[in-house]
């Protein structure tokens, strides 16, 4: 936090300040405005912000400064602030909020977590409670297990994601930072291998194993879905909270019953104090299963740098907050219980996480994988034949099953499609007449791709 760039950015954030109130009240922009209450100039570690309200009119002034790719909001800019990147412009509350990027020698990126707190005097670490970074106001950000069932971390590589995710970790362990032992009990998922999580495996609170591929992955969510089920049946109150957190999520969520077990967290998690944090380079549905309900529950964004418009506006939820404007390394948008924040993330250098001492699991390994746990999983069983020749069971969702059981006995179009009703009607699913003729489409495609390639459709004795 280098305070002669404090002082440079300070002067520079006043003189656009003038700047931009003058011309808006001084009838420049072709209509005289009215500014209520005192413009907040943002002097922030990545970029500087001013927010501004000119009342009914504030969506107007938008309009005006955001035009022709904000041509006369980077006219307002000091000539000396070098702008090298896109100016921002999108609504903040009922405030306008203006943001350009600082030049790099005038930027900060190193906001290590114990320098924050030992800065800012911030002891966060109580109710669930993390830092998550310093806002562009210079104030802690600190986010909360109860601000949001669930978090959804979006960023592409090199933006700070994992850095983040890894820090987040690491302070709801807590024994090493001084605070309360054990806030959360915590389960790690990580599709890269470890590459992002394994340096974290063995921290006092982490309950099993590392899980880096889809068998173990299926185990350590199914130990959680049997937990939460567990918890909703006795109706206690004091459960200590469990954290799962699932980094690179789009490379796990291709397995059905992967994406029916986080599924039921996200929608059911809560009422059983369990928070599930996804972490994924794209927000998009696909990447996050297909089940729209996923993203749904995933309610608190932390949005990190992301390369284009399309995939800002899938992660942040709103237009008009561009992530993919973001300088990377860190800089990033809390969006949490309705409060956009820009903020530089903290992060912990990777010896000072190593240097914790090493603690047991409760597992060494995981329980095995009940898939009686997914309340929609059939298997598809290869005959006694098969089997021998290498054809291996495999998981899908209730209504994909539905559709094959209606492909597989009905003779015709008219009894197939009664089938499929009746199949759906037992699974406990409802659908609309268009979506069934989609499915009726979709069930002939996967019935014959799977009898093309040596599988059996029909129900196995479990």
């Amino acid at each position: 936090m280098n305070a002669a760039n404090r002082a440079a950015r300070k002067r520079l954030i006043e003189r656009w300040l003038e700047n931009t109130v003058n011309t808006v009240m001084d009838g420049r922009l072709g209509h005289t405005y009215t500014v209520y209450g005192q413009p907040r100039p943002i002097a922030g570690f990545r970029a500087g912000s001013l927010e501004i309200n000119a009342g009914i009119e504030t969506g107007r002034l938008l309009k005006t400064l955001s035009a022709n790719n904000h041509a006369i909001a980077r006219q307002l800019v000091p000539l000396e602030w070098e702008i090298t990147g896109h100016v921002g412009a999108f609504m903040s509350g009922r405030n306008l909020r203006l943001e350009v990027l600082w030049p790099d020698h005038l930027a900060e990126r190193d906001v290590r977590l114990t320098d924050v707190l030992h800065k800012l005097r911030v002891r966060p670490y109580t109710d669930g409670r993390w830092l998550a970074g310093v806002s562009d106001s210079g104030n802690a950000v600190t986010l909360s297990l109860d601000d949001s069932p669930h978090f959804l971390i979006v960023g592409t590589s090199g933006s700070g994601k994992s850095e983040f995710v890894r820090a987040m970790v690491a302070q709801l362990s807590t024994l090493r930072l001084g605070a309360p032992a054990g806030i959360a009990d915590m389960i790690l998922i990580d599709a890269k291998q470890g590459d992002s999580l394994g340096v974290l495996q063995h921290y006092p609170g982490v309950v099993g194993p590392l899980a880096t591929d889809i068998p173990t992955t299926r185990a350590a969510l199914g130990y959680a879905v049997g937990l939460m089920k567990e918890r909703q049946s006795n109706r206690r109150s004091d459960h200590k909270p469990v954290v799962v957190f699932i980094e690179e999520a789009q490379e796990l969520l291709s397995d059905a019953a992967i994406v029916e077990m986080t599924r039921q967290l996200v929608a059911q998690g809560r009422s059983a104090r369990i928070t599930c944090v996804l972490s994924t380079q794209h927000a998009i549905n696909k990447s996050l299963g297909n089940d729209p309900t996923i993203k749904r529950n995933l309610a608190g964004r932390v949005c990190f740098a992301v390369t284009d418009y399309e995939a800002s506006k899938a992660a942040t939820g709103d237009s008009a907050i561009r992530a993919d404007r973001l300088a990377g390394a860190g800089d990033s948008y809390s969006i949490v219980a309705g409060r956009v924040e820009r903020m530089q993330a903290v992060w912990i250098p990777e010896r000072e996480i190593e240097a914790v001492s090493n603690y047991q699991h409760s597992f060494e390994r995981w329980p095995e994988f009940d898939p009686g746990v997914c309340d929609t999983l059939r298997v598809l069983a290869p005959t006694q034949a098969q089997q021998s020749n290498g054809v291996q069971p495999f998981s899908i969702d209730a209504e994909a099953i539905a559709v094959l059981n209606a492909i597989g006995t009905g003779n015709g179009r008219r009894n197939g499609r009664q089938v499929l009703n009746n199949a759906l009607g037992e699974a406990g699913l409802e659908i609309t007449d268009w979506k069934l003729r989609q499915l009726l489409k979709r069930g002939r495609a996967l019935h014959d791709a799977i009898e093309k390639h040596g599988g059996a459709v029909g129900w196995s004795d479990d």
